[in-house]
């Protein structure tokens, strides 16, 4: 197996083996749609279905949706410039 560093979408470095990755497809432990993909399809499936309660407040699939954060934004923050 070779590993070498790959930058992932969000800019984050890892270390990367395509053989295990394409073996790690193949078997089905992984899969192609992305974060998004699944919360839309869920979201689609049952809109209306309640997921989040916090005291009195709800929040549908539909609702947790159109609040989302894109996940760079809320991983990936500026670093602060060196003095």
């Amino acid at each position: 197996m070779q590993w070498t560093m790959k930058t992932d979408p969000s800019g984050f470095k890892t270390r990367w083996c395509q053989e295990l990755a394409d073996r790690y497809l193949a078997e089905g432990h992984w899969t192609r749609p992305t974060l998004r993909d699944i919360a839309r399809t869920r979201a689609a499936e049952d809109p209306g279905k309640v997921i989040i309660i916090e005291g009195e407040n709800r929040l549908t699939r539909s609702g947790c949706l159109d609040q989302a954060v894109t996940p760079r934004r809320m991983v990936r923050r500026p670093r602060p410039q060196a003095r």
